[in-house]
């Protein structure tokens, strides 16, 4: 009998999801957004440009787009590296190198002895 309410149960999602589907179908929104995606499709077919190439070409005009076309920015930083950053513990003696603050043993300084106090161990 397990298997009969478990058929039940999928043809009852299976009607809703049909009638969401039918409903997502009927909507004005949903049909203006497919015909503009064909038109697109149509046009850069028949420039012969791929889906990146329009994205450059409109980027020329908006910058802005660059980051739509690829999706999200890239990692890669376009300034200057930070600079390397010697701290040196003088209770243990022990040397810390880092380009940035986040640095854990660093934070563990900074709550035990504080941060101007661990600033003073910036070896230049």
């Amino acid at each position: 009998m397990a298997l009969l309410a478990k058929y039940y149960e999928k043809k009852r999602l299976m009607d809703n999801l049909s009638k969401e589907l039918k409903a997502l179908e009927d909507n004005d929104g949903l049909k203006k957004e497919i015909k503009f995606k064909d038109e697109m499709l149509a046009l850069l077919k028949k420039h012969d440009l791929a889906f990146e190439d329009a994205f450059k070409v409109l980027a020329t005009e908006d910058p802005s787009l660059t980051t739509v076309a690829g999706g999200r920015k890239s990692n890669q930083h376009k300034g200057k590296p930070r600079p390397l950053q010697t701290f040196k513990n003088p209770h243990t003696g022990e040397v810390v190198e880092t380009r940035g603050a986040n640095h854990k043993t660093l934070k563990g300084w900074r709550a035990e002895h504080g941060a101007d106090t661990v600033r003073q161990w910036r070896q230049d």
